[in-house]
């Protein structure tokens, strides 16, 4: 995963677009794995302090939180994931994947805009998309 930081400022379409911005949806794992990553180590040692990380972190959080709808998490979410990752045979880190794949199917989510389309492949519902290709 880019960290916030890391994602170049023109990489995203200034104007909404019908993949990814009209009706963009994030789930609040995301946003735990952002924190995680733009607060991390490397995230420190890449600005001026930790307060200056977690500042810049909730200013990217709130950003997406501006375009996008942050869908709870249901109890629904931990059969539909184990589902997944017998039925694909998930192993490793790509369970984590699987988790978005899960939140993805409970609400009827087709797309998802990540750089790692490969990660994706095997899930026949989903078509994952490459911000580079907008």
């Amino acid at each position: 995963m880019r960290w916030p930081h890391e994602i170049p400022s023109g990489l995203l379409p200034a104007k909404p677009s019908k993949l990814c911005w009209k009706a963009a949806q994030v789930c609040a794992w995301l946003h735990r794995i952002w924190w995680s990553c733009g607060t991390s180590a490397r995230g420190l040692r890449s600005t001026t302090g930790s307060k200056k990380t977690i500042a810049v972190t909730h200013r990217y959080l709130r950003l997406v939180e501006s375009f996008a709808t942050v869908l709870p998490e249901t109890p629904e979410l931990f059969p539909k994931w184990r589902e997944l990752v017998l039925t694909y045979e998930v192993a490793g880190a790509k369970v984590h994947d699987a988790r978005l794949v899960a939140m993805m199917s409970l609400y009827k989510v087709s797309r998802i805009l990540t750089f790692n389309t490969a990660d994706f492949t095997r899930y026949k519902d989903v078509e994952a998309v490459n911000p580079r290709t907008l």
